[in-house]
């Protein structure tokens, strides 16, 4: 695949995409959401009644999103000042006999509040080892997790199409996407320049090489890290033995974080029954001088994960299922894991390290909830000492909800349970007792710990300080207390929170 350089073609091209409105909102405005999703799974009928008028938006979907071949007067009215003979010596269709057919796919995606356009190969089999894919459900969960600050160098690692040295751009100096793979070098540079970025500079090489010696603010990685014998599509194997591609990443990542810089790499390890995954992912922090946040997002069975993974070639090929399933076998693998590595470089203190199962992290406001995260931490640090954290002022989260369920009994509703539920940031949820409900509610932003716990009556014996306190420093840690701003004020309640 070659893919023209030429800066005034490519600005033609934006223009017309630009006029044509080609655009994720607009898409879903004319073709449905439903009707995309069954586009990409294949089923095209939806898509293409939608898709009729010989406007040019329905034109440039059909050529770039569906795959279809177009008229060629169609064509030439959608594709601008270029043409389709202009389009056509940039690479990105060609004549037939009938029409017009194009020969990458241009995806409009909306994501972090960003407009953007990426090329990449259309699904299947088609195009070879060196496929690149589009924007699929891994890559937007890295935009999603991804701790938005501004920097002054940020690394896009196994760049592919170039999706999150794009969203990088918008708070980054300069961005450096690397792959492996000249193919997805070359989409990448192209849907960089078509998107009109200036700042990022796409490099060939694998993982670090091409960025020896440097030092970042932000990396962010979604490497090749299934776990599999095969070697045959380069985005998803990478020809290592069982995890080592997302150790090497999240390592490698470590030793080029500059001080206070973020890591985030997505990252899958094997299950088995003599260990508990996150002690397997400890193996890769060790040395790293980084504090690390490993949330395991999802767990699958050796069938479904070769299920998901050999579909990606265009169908689950029998021979490549048993083979996987075989080489699972030898290798004692019950399940996989699997999430995202969140580093950030420590400095000269010794590091923390965090283990987190959180299965529906994307439904909540995740980026934000790991960066709070790692604030909370270093509160917690500077009051490590119980008498500094009885005397600072907290208050309830923002995000912090109160779930009670009750049932009906002798004429009166009757607690069952009561749960505590984090709305903001990560979606954690846990019981909790009426008691602690209570000393929760007392933080009110106005008066100490210590002043809070006096407020508290527990319903029996009271728990001895330290265990109050550790629960204290867990419901900081998933903000559902933060530390009260300096200068908070309000007035004191009266009275005592009572379990009832």
């Amino acid at each position: 695949m070659v893919l023209t350089t030429d800066p005034s073609a490519i600005a033609a091209m934006r223009d017309a995409l630009h006029s044509a409105g080609f655009s994720a909102p607009n898409l879903d405005a004319l073709i449905g959401r439903e009707a995309l999703a069954a586009a990409r799974t294949g089923d095209l009928a939806g898509a293409l009644r939608a898709t009729r008028a010989p406007d040019p938006l329905s034109t440039l979907a059909r050529l770039f999103v569906l795959g279809v071949e177009v008229e060629e007067r169609a064509a030439g009215a959608a594709l601008g000042a270029l043409g389709v003979a202009g389009w056509s010596a940039a690479g990105l269709v060609a004549r037939r006999s009938a029409g017009v057919i194009a020969r990458l796919r241009l995806s409009p995606v909306a994501l972090n509040d960003a407009d953007l356009v990426v090329a990449h190969d259309a699904p299947g089999p088609a195009a070879g080892a060196d496929a690149v894919l589009g924007v699929g459900p891994t890559a937007e969960a890295l935009a999603a997790l991804t701790i938005r600050l501004p920097s002054r160098r940020a690394l896009d690692l196994g760049c592919g199409g170039g999706i999150q040295a794009l969203l990088a751009a918008r708070d980054a100096d300069q961005v450096v996407a690397t792959d492996v793979a000249g193919r997805a070098v070359c989409y990448c540079r192209f849907t960089v320049a078509l998107n009109g970025v200036a700042n990022v500079e796409c490099r060939l090489g694998d993982r670090f090489e091409p960025v020896e010696g440097d030092e970042f603010d932000l990396i962010v990685s979604n490497p090749p890290f299934v776990i599999s014998p095969d070697t045959s599509l380069r985005f998803r194997d990478s020809g290592l033995p069982l995890d080592e591609m997302s150790r090497s990443v999240v390592q490698g990542a470590a030793a080029h974080l500059a001080p206070l810089g973020y890591a985030q790499v997505m990252a899958s390890w094997p299950l088995a029954r003599s260990e508990s995954w996150h002690e397997r992912v400890h193996g890769w922090l060790a040395g790293s001088g980084c504090d690390a946040w490993v949330l395991q997002i999802e767990r699958q069975s050796p069938d479904a994960y070769a299920r998901r993974w050999l579909a990606h070639g265009g169908g689950v090929d029998p021979m490549a299922y048993e083979r996987w399933l075989d080489s699972y076998e030898r290798d004692g693998i019950e399940g996989f894991g699997y999430g995202l590595v969140t580093l950030r470089r420590a400095g000269h203190r010794r590091p923390w390290w965090r283990y987190d199962e959180v299965p529906n992290v994307l439904r909540g406001q995740p980026a934000a909830g790991l960066r709070a995260g790692f604030e909370a931490a270093d509160w917690l640090l500077s009051h490590d000492e119980d008498d500094v954290l009885l005397a600072a002022r907290l208050q309830v989260g923002p995000g912090a909800r109160l779930e009670s369920w009750h049932h009906a009994e002798r004429g009166d509703w009757v607690p069952d349970r009561t749960l505590l539920r984090q709305l903001a940031g990560l979606p954690f949820s846990g019981p909790v007792s009426v008691e602690v409900a209570g000393l929760i509610a007392c933080c009110d932003g106005t008066r100490s710990l210590s002043d809070a716990l006096e407020v508290v009556e527990w319903g029996g014996e009271p728990p001895a300080r330290s265990e109050v306190l550790a629960l204290v420093r867990t419901l900081v840690a998933n903000s559902f207390l933060v530390p009260a701003p300096s200068g908070a004020d309000g007035a004191v309640r009266n009275g005592r929170s009572k379990a009832r």
